[in-house]
């Protein structure tokens, strides 16, 4: 039998109009890497403006990586942790649904770690290496309903060979989860 002592140690808030607390919020840094889709659903929702506004008020300075996509490949985690790097961001706001969540995790790891994403990979074709460095913090804004990446540390970050399905890499996310973004 297999013996593990697990923690999980994510803050949620859930609740209507619990968004005008984000920027209340004791955040992991004062540089976010606000990472979305490449699509505009932040934007129609009306959440990349509230999660802005919010970032504004705390005094949170934010650069945008708005590549992600459905199933996000890790040539876009890659990039994403560049740009993290190059913009000294010191944590991640992933707005979005569960491409950008799990890619979070991925990004974060690589952010603040050398070698390629498949160094650290469990299983497969992974190397299985232990992270050096811990991942940049993460705060989750969830878009989407059944989205539960956003209280979890592993990320699904396919390449173009089929042989290579997931990442996993340890995170400490923080979520935030509101209820009119995600109502079916």
């Amino acid at each position: 039998m297999i013996q593990f002592d697990f923690n999980n140690p994510t803050h949620l808030i859930f609740g209507s109009g619990s968004i005008a607390a984000l920027g209340q919020q004791e955040l992991p840094g004062k540089k976010a890497l606000l990472l979305m889709s490449s699509g505009r659903s932040a934007q129609v929702s009306g959440a990349y403006g509230k999660v802005t506004a919010q970032l504004e008020a705390a005094g949170v300075a934010w650069a945008e990586f708005a590549k992600i996509m459905e199933n996000p490949l890790k040539s876009a985690v890659m990039e994403g942790a560049a740009f993290a790097r190059e913009n000294d961001c010191d944590f991640i706001l992933a707005l979005g649904g569960g491409a950008v969540l799990d890619a979070s995790v991925a990004i974060s790891a690589m952010a603040t770690n050398p070698g390629d994403l498949w160094d650290y990979v469990q299983g497969g074709t992974g190397k299985g290496l232990p992270l050096v460095n811990p991942g940049l913090p993460i705060v989750t804004v969830t878009l989407t309903a059944g989205t539960a990446r956003s209280s979890t540390s592993g990320a699904s970050s396919p390449t173009r060979t089929p042989t290579r399905r997931s990442a996993s890499a340890a995170t400490r996310p923080s979520s935030r989860c509101w209820p009119w973004w995600t109502r079916s």
